[in-house]
């Protein structure tokens, strides 16, 4: 169901409409010591102003399984008036997935009725592309941290157990990029990525695991 919302959040109300936006991904094992994962997400420059929605699927195989998942985009409060609160950043339908699979989550980039520059604030631009950050500069000030971001973007992380090989790719859902132009701005205004470029790591590499046959065959070998 949530996946069926974010492909309608994005195709039913933007009409479908698609750029030659790619977005790719960057899976980086052991980032925080043995046993964890983190997935970055690059886009492409020219033709678009950053990512706005995305689902994302971590898994593994050959013996290799993920265990947990975290979002980790950037997101935040901000305190428009005295008794209004919005979100901002990559706030709407946000989930953590289950075991790496449908980390998700999209900008407020659709709202009701006409151009509104105080609701376009509340959505993140040149993320993936750039780094930034973003404090909240509404009549009282903001509520909550600022976010920020690097480049590429941390979209998740989490922990896996065995060996194997660990992948990144795109979910069930569709991803989104903020439309081009001098800056976004809403409401809608989003176009459908061409393309999300997936990653993996073996565990261990390789390499290391050259190194530790060297190391058990010259066990071997000192033994006779």
């Amino acid at each position: 169901m949530k996946n069926f919302v974010m492909t309608m959040l994005v195709i039913g109300l933007l009409a479908g409409s698609a750029s030659a936006a790619i977005v790719t991904l960057d899976l980086v094992a052991d980032p925080g010591g043995t046993g964890t994962w983190g997935v970055y997400a690059s886009v492409s420059l020219g033709d678009n102003e950053g990512l706005a929605i995305f689902d994302l699927d971590v898994v593994g195989s050959g013996g290799l399984t993920v265990d947990s998942s975290v979002n980790e985009s950037p997101k935040g409060t901000a305190q428009i008036d005295f008794s209004q609160f919005f979100p901002y950043g990559f706030s709407e339908l946000r989930s953590d997935g289950t075991a790496g699979l449908g980390v998700s989550a999209g900008q407020p980039t659709i709202y009701q009725g006409a151009n509104d520059p105080q609701k376009d604030s509340l959505v993140l631009q040149g993320v993936g592309q750039t780094a930034g950050s973003y404090t909240p500069v509404p009549p009282l000030g903001h509520a909550g941290p600022a976010a920020s971001w690097g480049a590429p973007v941390l979209l998740a992380s989490g922990t896996y157990s065995g060996l194997g090989t660990l992948s990144a790719s795109a979910g069930a859902a569709s991803w989104g990029v903020l439309a081009s132009g001098s800056a976004w701005s809403g409401p809608g205004n989003v176009e459908l990525a061409q393309e999300v470029i997936g990653d993996q790591e073996i565990i261990p590499e390789p390499a290391t695991m050259l190194i530790l046959l060297g190391g058990v065959l010259a066990g071997l070998i000192r033994r006779r």
